[in-house]
């Protein structure tokens, strides 16, 4: 092959969708075909002559496919500088063929790990040619096109047309950022998974009774990284000047990000940080449960063995707030509760499945969107990210689930069945609850949740300022998610007839917290762990 007079296209492509069509006409501008075993049958079937890489290196492709591309005359062609001679000539003396674009898409890596593969087929489905050529071409964007996503075909094509037969260094640097961003985003799925390994491991090895190891280690990578897809840019953040975008895990193919909109405009910010909370919630009953949610705090949580009980009793808790908020179920939404929700005016509606005639009457509703999303089943192998300036704060999802045989009874009078059925519902419901948090229920219902408060004693107020306002506070229970620094808050709660308070303990003051439930004759347990939320 002469180099430098002839314009060769590299194809080495994972998915072959649209592939045929796009060669057809990149062929039309003048360029030849370089491609992998796949590529070139797909190519030569269709009557478009292309020239095998192997053809090219002079090197057949080895280890069954895992060296077919890392080679001198391939990566040679990608990264030579057509504006230096020196780059030219050595081209020209090699006889490497002059690679102006690379179509590169790579192994179904993050498909093999939502599917669930056995670690070999993962393993072997990391791309190690894919993401070197991806990386070379974006590197020599001054030059090179580079391709990694087949919906840009046609922006391609649409350009060759339009500058005759040429694309722009502009079109070229945006197409080299976009692959860097998706070997970087490859990369991190990678190291998620291999991460998720490790800690797996170390989870066998502190459950193993002969370990040594303490319980509860949770490892994090030096270097962390973070795997999301751009599922849609959204129309504002938080507020109307911010930007916003939504990602999401390849990987994880469960969670609100991957809801489906069965109706409505899209989801906006803040309807993303309800809904999650919502679902969260709703994720942790087994038996029917619904959440309503209204800026990331609950307002009002049901559960029942009858689905068509938990929507009144969770409105009910705060039917005011209410109002505008986020609904969530852990079960199929039919006609009958469908017209019940029609009632108030919701952003989100959340639930499994819905009915046909469900559908139908929530549809009414031109402005709700309607999100099909299953319940999430929590794993330990979850992180929670939050910026700050200057870089990120990483830890893991709080799954510490109340074992009630772990609870510890701190008041001369133990909790009724009854009691301690609502207290841990309670303790459910308040790890949801921005700190400081006060949830008091009954019922296994909330009727009234105090959030985010500077002090335990005002979040306590809050509550039962709820409670009061629209079903009572009297034989309830209260959760909160900490201890409690001064009686003052155990005092007011008995005053509004609370008879019983579940805490986590571990306060300088437990002992005179413990005196005032035993004056109010309350039923006191401690969890002896809290569920702060900032």
């Amino acid at each position: 092959m002469t180099a430098n007079k002839e314009r060769y296209a590299l194809i080495s492509v994972s998915d072959k969708a649209g592939l045929v069509d796009f060669a057809y006409e990149v062929r039309s501008f003048g360029f030849k075909f370089l491609a992998t075993t796949g590529g070139a049958e797909l190519l030569r079937q269709s009557h478009i002559p292309v020239d095998k890489v192997d053809d090219v290196t002079g090197f057949p492709e080895i280890l069954d496919g895992r060296v077919k591309t890392l080679h001198p005359m391939i990566h040679g062609g990608i990264l030579a500088k057509r504006d230096n001679d020196a780059h030219l000539a050595t081209l020209a003396e090699h006889n490497i063929p002059q690679i102006d674009m690379v179509i590169v898409n790579l192994y179904p890596f993050t498909d093999m790990v939502a599917h669930h593969a056995d670690a070999d087929t993962i393993i072997e489905n990391i791309d190690i040619g894919g993401v070197c050529l991806l990386r070379a071409a974006a590197k020599n964007f001054k030059h090179v096109v580079t391709i990694c996503d087949r919906n840009d075909y046609p922006l391609i094509i649409a350009e060759l047309k339009q500058n005759d037969g040429k694309i722009s260094e502009k079109t070229r640097l945006a197409l080299a950022q976009k692959a860097f961003s998706v070997t970087s985003w490859y990369d991190a799925a990678i190291n998620n998974y291999l991460f998720n390994k490790i800690q797996t491991e170390a989870e066998a090895e502190v459950e193993n009774p002969q370990s040594d190891k303490p319980a509860n280690k949770v490892i994090f990578s030096e270097y962390n990284s973070i795997a999301g897809k751009k599922k849609a840019d959204l129309r504002y953040g938080e507020n109307h000047h911010q930007a916003a975008a939504v990602y999401e895990y390849d990987s994880d193919k469960s969670g609100i990000a991957h809801a489906q909109l069965l109706h409505g405009i899209q989801m906006g910010y803040n309807n993303y940080l309800d809904a999650d909370c919502a679902l969260s919630i709703i994720s942790g009953f087994d038996n029917p449960a619904c959440a309503i949610v209204k800026h990331a705090n609950p307002c009002g949580v049901a559960e029942a063995f009858a689905n068509d009980q938990v929507w009144r009793r969770a409105l009910n808790c705060d039917p005011q707030s209410a109002f505008g908020g986020i609904a969530a179920f852990n079960r199929t939404i039919d006609k009958d509760l469908a017209t019940q929700i029609n009632e108030i005016f919701l952003e989100v509606l959340i639930a499994p499945n819905f009915t046909e005639e469900a559908l139908k009457i929530l549809k009414q509703r031109s402005k709700l969107r309607i999100l099909a999303c299953k319940p999430v089943i929590s794993t330990a192998k979850k992180l929670e990210v939050k910026s700050i300036t200057g870089g990120y704060l990483v830890q893991s999802e709080d799954l510490e689930e109340l074992n009630p045989a772990n609870l510890t009874t701190l008041s001369k009078r133990e909790p009724s069945e009854q009691e301690l059925t609502d207290l841990i519902f309670g303790w459910h419901v308040v790890k949801y609850v921005k700190s400081n948090a006060i949830v008091i229920a009954r019922d296994r219902a909330s009727v009234g949740i105090g959030a985010g408060q500077m002090s335990r004693i005002d979040s306590a107020s809050l509550a039962l300022l709820k409670a009061k306002k629209f079903q009572g506070a009297a034989e309830s229970v209260a959760a909160s998610d900490a201890f409690f620094p001064f009686p003052d808050t155990v005092e007011l709660l008995a005053n509004a007839g609370i008879t019983a308070i579940i805490q986590s303990a571990g306060s300088m003051r437990d002992q005179e917290v413990i005196d005032a439930a035993n004056r109010y004759n309350i039923a006191m347990v401690a969890t002896h762990i809290r569920h702060f939320r900032h």
